[in-house]
């Protein structure tokens, strides 16, 4: 068996700092540091002051937040229609609806471009929240050009590249933050909508209009399906209701032909048309209550989105804390201090 002379455990921990050695060398770049107390002050007030100009160019933003709650009962209190209603293609299960759906389609083109182009009041001016935001964050066309969407052509080149810029600054990339922030609870299923911009006004009412335009789209489209089958049903309904009253028409028609007098052929005409308005009286009945059923199905399935707390004024302006950019400056002026002192030191060695 080999043993480790002296020489290899020495040269084993040779590169290795201890912690006596890391304390030396912080109190020998911290006299440093003290001796050069010049180059850090400079350094410091140099980088306090280019923080301060840069906190005065800062403009102040305002957050709304709105937090919603989405209920779904559906199909619990009719499980035993589902036999009946299972024949139109209405599926009757419980279950929640997808909350990561509802704000996936918060956050979709397709509800923020609705929202774009609805109108607020907003410093003295009624215009589209598109072009409100135009003006505020500057947002030019793809000529660079400062223009405004045209609620009348929307399908134009213009108006889809600034939608497009809107849209990337109201939801941000992996680069940036955006402007609407959502976010919900696991385990309660709250929702929370936040808004940040440079005005007041555009954030309460960009959430709002923005909460009514979702709602509508997002129970249109989780309905939508059953409301295709009310109305072929209700349709059937109506063109049962027709024969039945033309059936009727002609039974009354024949008897009033036959009061005078008695034939055959006009009695077993009359037994037809009696049969056959027995049949539709019954397809009738039977029509007016799957309509019903399916109605009523129709209202137990319509998610319900309400609002807890809405957006309120007034909302407190935001603006970096002076204490806290002072901080930062100082905490980069001793960065940019010891970055200095170790660049003059290895240049003298």
């Amino acid at each position: 068996m080999k043993s480790n002379s002296p020489n290899q455990h020495d040269h084993q921990y040779a590169d290795e700092v201890s912690i006596d050695e890391f304390l030396i060398s912080v109190k020998y770049w911290l006299r440093k540091l003290l001796q050069n107390w010049k180059i850090f002050t400079f350094l410091c007030l140099t980088c306090i002051a280019l923080s301060l100009i840069w906190r005065s160019y800062q403009k102040p933003t305002y957050s709304a937040t709105m937090t919603l709650m989405l209920s779904d009962d559906g199909g619990s209190s009719i499980g035993g229609m589902s036999a009946i209603l299972g024949q139109f293609g209405i599926p009757i299960s419980g279950g929640k609806y997808n909350i990561d759906k509802l704000i996936k389609i918060a956050r979709s083109r397709v509800i923020i471009e609705k929202v774009l182009l609805k109108e607020i009041h907003l410093n003295g001016k009624q215009d589209l929240i598109g072009n409100h935001m135009i003006d505020l964050y500057q947002i030019t066309n793809e000529n660079e050009l400062l223009e405004y969407l045209d609620p009348t052509h929307n399908s134009t080149t213009n108006n889809l590249v600034l939608i497009k810029k809107l849209y990337q600054q109201i939801i941000g990339n992996s680069n940036s933050k955006g402007l609407l922030q959502t976010d919900y609870g696991r385990d309660h299923y709250i929702m929370d909508f936040t808004f940040t911009s440079f005005s007041e006004v555009l954030s309460v009412e960009f959430l709002n209009h923005h909460f009514e335009t979702l709602k509508s789209f997002y129970i249109n489209k989780s309905i939508e399906k059953q409301e295709n089958t009310f109305n072929v049903v209700r349709s059937k309904r109506d063109s049962i209701y027709n024969d039945l009253k033309e059936t009727e028409y002609q039974l009354a028609n024949l008897k009033d032909r036959t009061s005078g007098g008695y034939r055959n052929t006009n009695s077993v005409k009359i037994a037809e048309l009696s049969t056959k308005s027995l049949v539709l009286k019954t397809a009738y009945v039977k029509a007016e209550e799957n309509l019903g059923l399916i109605e009523l199905t129709l209202k137990d399935r319509s998610p319900l989105i309400q609002i807890i707390d809405p957006p309120q004024y007034p909302i407190e302006a935001y603006l970096p804390s002076i204490i806290k950019t002072v901080i930062i400056a100082i905490i980069c002026g001793l960065i940019l201090s010891c970055s200095l002192l170790l660049l003059i030191y290895f240049l003298k060695l």
